[in-house]
């Protein structure tokens, strides 16, 4: 209920529940749930500002570039599942670049008395990663050759190519590989890279981790 009042541009929506015992012994009880809603003020979207959460810091994307992901237009309903699948969007472009410790932080202001929403999003870019080492095990030589020029070391490393390879090699990888047989080996800050394997010598529903002095990730 309260999902659907957020997403009606009833931002400030309330509910609170109470259960009130009606009858029941040892073995069963029954209760009547009372919902309190304050629905509050219906709200409309202002301008939205997106800037980066260091005062000096330039965005590698234009504002305008990212303002284009959130599907939502000034003087239109709020809509908070907008919001979210904005917020995703801008996480994926980031993603295309390396940068898959990017957050985003919307903060909404004004809106008194019913009066526009202004959204200012808060991106903190954190750093960009590149792919570093690729290990192919359980695969011939020719096939990782067909398979290296999708994935290169020095590339921006984007977590969605790994999905992308499965789905458009089906025809060189064996017919039970998935995303399983994938794995980070190691993710370095420092070096900002990430080393990755794909282990297509493990039974699916395996993985295949190794241990690193360094963070690793799925």
């Amino acid at each position: 209920m309260l999902g659907v009042l957020l997403d009606s541009g009833y931002y400030r929506a309330t509910a609170k529940a109470e259960a009130h015992l009606v009858e029941g012994n040892q073995q069963r009880r029954r209760y009547a749930v009372t919902l309190h809603i304050e629905e509050g003020w219906r709200y409309r979207l202002g301008d939205i500002r997106i800037e980066s959460a260091a005062d000096d810091k330039t965005l590698i994307f234009p504002s305008s570039e990212l303002r284009e992901r959130v599907p939502m237009k000034r003087g239109e309903i709020f809509n908070v599942w907008k919001l979210r699948a904005g917020l995703e969007a801008i996480g994926k472009l980031y993603h295309t670049k390396g940068y898959i410790d990017m957050v985003s932080t919307p903060e909404v202001h004004n809106g008194e008395y019913g009066g526009p929403l202004e959204l200012v999003m808060k991106i903190e870019e954190g750093k960009q990663y590149r792919i570093g080492r690729i290990e192919f095990l359980g695969m011939d030589a020719k096939t990782q050759s067909q398979l290296r020029p999708q994935l290169r070391p020095g590339d921006a490393y984007n977590p969605d190519l790994i999905d992308e390879l499965f789905r458009q090699s089906k025809s060189l990888l064996p017919s039970d590989a998935s995303r399983r047989d994938f794995s980070v080996l190691l993710r370095s800050q420092a070096e900002g890279t990430v080393d990755l394997r794909f282990d297509f010598y493990t039974c699916p529903g395996e993985a295949n981790k190794a241990p690193s002095d360094d963070r690793q990730v799925n």
